[in-house]
């Protein structure tokens, strides 16, 4: 006999359905998660998707449903995990300063304790995380990144401008202007490149 309960997840970003079966045979045509903190994944609010518990197996299906293999370099790995639990901390953080719960105090206390618990363990992660990178040395191989792109890019300007055969007093004019043009740009701009 199939199983009754919820295995609804989201596939290529569309929910499915809830899929819980009935006693008469037919399946749950609700989306997965309708009526509930967490829809695209796991049981209707009508088959048990606002239980605590449930809550709790439908967050595992999504962080499931979000991983994927990806081949990466340690150090960038490292920095996009510190960027996505900081992610995660501020996402925990606005459902608890959004949260409604519901009017039954107990469920309310419940449901809200296991907010306040993800969000202790993501923060203790993001603490983690990002002592680890600070352990691995990542600022400094930010820099040392930054300073060998200068390199390269003092290079590439030398070689232009030897490739120009300016004047004397074009080249005496060029470091200034290079460094006017070079220092006008903002140092998070995704625009210079």
């Amino acid at each position: 006999m199939p199983n009754r309960h919820s295995t609804g997840v989201r596939t290529a970003g569309v929910a499915t359905a809830c899929d819980y079966l009935r006693q008469n045979g037919e399946r749950c045509k609700q989306p997965s998660g309708a009526g509930t903190q967490h829809k695209g994944f796991g049981a209707c609010r009508h088959h048990g998707g606002n239980s605590p518990a449930h809550n709790v197996s439908a967050a595992r299906m999504a962080v499931r449903q979000m991983a994927q293999e990806l081949c990466v370099d340690p150090v960038t790995a490292l920095l996009s995990t510190v960027h996505q639990t900081a992610g995660m901390v501020q996402w925990v953080r606005n459902q608890i300063e959004t949260f409604e719960g519901n009017d039954d105090p107990e469920t309310f206390a419940l449901e809200l304790g296991l907010l306040a618990e993800l969000y202790d363990k993501e923060r203790n992660n993001l603490a983690k995380f990002s002592k680890m990178a600070i352990d691995a040395g990542i600022a400094e191989r930010q820099v040392q990144l930054a300073e060998a792109t200068a390199q390269v890019l003092v290079h590439a300007i030398r070689g232009v401008l030897g490739g120009l055969t300016l004047t004397d007093e074009q080249m005496a004019l060029a470091p200034g202007l290079i460094r006017t043009h070079l220092m006008s740009i903002p140092a998070d701009s995704e625009e210079a490149v």
